[in-house]
């Protein structure tokens, strides 16, 4: 089609020829991109107004690439109209495609208060029923950390007051505190050891009954998540505690009885690793797989598999920034892709930043 009378006669300041346009209503508040495809030299650009010789420009693009790919960006209003024009660069013409995506707007949901918790820590917990669960380092009535429920529109409950060693929700938050849903729709979780307050594990309601399931007495420090098994036990890790303190895996049924599974040996031995930091995952084949931030040869850490009964096996042993530069110290848990192998970070090592 040919410009109308009074239509902007350019784009992006190019001469702009036939136009085609669009009316363009944004499906929700925030910043869209729109994107324009096509094999020959296109222009794009996005108006406001309802007449087309009274149009305010909010973007426009022409990349002069002789290809069409041109994008417009705005920050645009839920249910807004706005103008899209199409043209070509002086008498070019052909087919083209439109396309729009969201880009993820900063939103504060809430702000915390002093006397319902504060210093959250960890990574928020979608729940079932669609809210978030997660925890505040300190705060509550023994000022011992918090665990919290917040709506999607950040309307916040408190659902526990940790009580430190006494009292009915033991654990101390400011040690580490981990929480996942599991098939019962119940949250399972630990806290780690801060000063006096011994290491826990526990379960909660998303309604916020709280239990204590297992209370450790030798020092052991669960710093990672559990992971439900599908024989349905839950199972973890301790980063120390056990003789050498090295760290051990261990096995818990839903009713909080706990067994340790293997205690590993540092630097040699037959459990080679320490200090076990990330969760377990459980890989397609029933066994589960983990790394230590220290152990194995070089004592930079460690890759391995453990069937269900304990039995472990020793994967790959990190050598830091030496030979190989393969890195040394993994702290994050690994990730089995959809080829069947695993994949994971270090934190230090290689040539020196991971």
């Amino acid at each position: 089609a040919t410009l109308e009378p009074g239509e902007p006669a350019t784009t992006a300041g190019f001469e702009a020829g036939g136009s085609v346009w669009f009316s363009w209503e944004a499906p929700a508040t925030g910043t869209f991109s729109l994107r324009l495809t096509a094999g020959w030299d296109a222009q794009l650009a996005i108006f406001t107004g309802e007449e087309v010789g009274a149009l305010t420009v909010l973007d426009e693009s022409d990349p002069q690439d002789g290809e069409g790919d041109a994008v417009v960006t705005l920050a645009a209003e839920d249910g807004a109209s706005y103008r899209v024009r199409v043209t070509g660069f002086s008498l070019h013409r052909g087919t083209f495609a439109l396309d729009w995506s969201i880009h993820p707007v900063f939103q504060k949901m809430y702000t915390f208060e002093a006397s319902a918790g504060r210093m959250p820590l960890g990574c928020l917990v979608q729940g079932a029923d669609g809210n978030f669960y997660g925890a505040t380092a300190i705060g509550g009535a023994t000022d011992n950390g918090t665990l919290f429920k917040m709506t999607p529109d950040g309307v916040m409950t408190t659902l526990v007051e940790f009580s430190a060693k006494g009292g009915p929700n033991k654990g101390g938050a400011f040690g580490g505190v981990t929480l996942v849903q599991c098939r019962d729709g119940e949250f399972y979780g630990t806290t780690g050891i801060i000063g006096e307050i011994p290491g826990t594990i526990f379960k909660v309601t998303p309604e916020g009954v709280f239990t204590t399931l297992v209370e450790f007495a030798g020092g052991e420090n669960p710093l990672s998540a559990l992971v439900q098994g599908s024989d349905g036990d839950f199972y973890g890790t301790t980063s120390d505690g056990d003789e050498d303190d090295h760290g051990t895996i261990f096995s818990m049924t839903p009713a909080g009885v706990l067994t340790t599974l293997l205690e590993f040996t540092g630097t040699e031995g037959p459990n080679l690793g320490s200090s076990p930091e990330a969760a377990l995952v459980q890989g397609s084949d029933g066994n589960f797989y983990g790394t230590t931030s220290f152990g194995g040869a070089d004592d930079q850490g460690t890759i391995f598999r453990m069937t269900p009964e304990g039995a472990l096996t020793t994967l790959f042993e990190f050598g830091g920034s030496e030979g190989d530069n393969n890195g040394s110290n993994p702290q994050a848990a690994l990730v089995q892709g959809n080829d069947g192998d695993f994949y994971g970070t270090t934190y230090v090592g290689g040539i020196g930043y991971g």
